[in-house]
């Protein structure tokens, strides 16, 4: 049996992570990295977020590695590698450029798609809630 609490401590307005090891804790640390403990062994991790003008996805699902996927050109999600432990700046990059090279993806076309995918269709109003 497992315990589960979802969290979104990483989107928080007073936002903290397992990795920080209470650090984010400013007024009592000690406090933070008991907290951070109890929280290290993620059971379920699911991210979105840009990142190296490609739309990336953490995925972890204890106790499988954790997964790193990007959308591609023509839109499928790609999984470009995986680690046992959460994945480091360092090791995304590699995965990615990894990736760019063995498919031959050019600086500009990511880009493009990203800028592409990222801005605001002409015929949006600026405010949708505005009536």
């Amino acid at each position: 049996d497992r315990l589960v609490v979802l969290s979104n401590s990483e989107q928080a307005a007073a936002n903290w992570k397992v990795e920080n090891r209470g650090k984010d804790f400013y007024t009592n640390s000690e406090s933070g990295l008991e907290i951070c403990k109890v929280f290290d062994q993620r059971s379920y991790y699911y991210y979105q977020l840009p990142f190296n003008n490609w739309q990336m996805t953490f995925f972890r699902a204890y106790p499988f590695p954790w997964e790193i996927y990007i959308e591609d050109l023509s839109y499928n999600l790609v999984k470009v590698g995986e680690t046992e432990g959460k994945p480091t700046y360092d090791q995304i990059i590699a995965f990615m450029d990894a990736y760019e090279e063995e498919n031959g993806v050019k600086a500009y076309q990511k880009v493009g798609k990203y800028l592409k995918d990222n801005q605001q269709r002409p015929d949006a109003d600026a405010n949708p809630l505005a009536a």
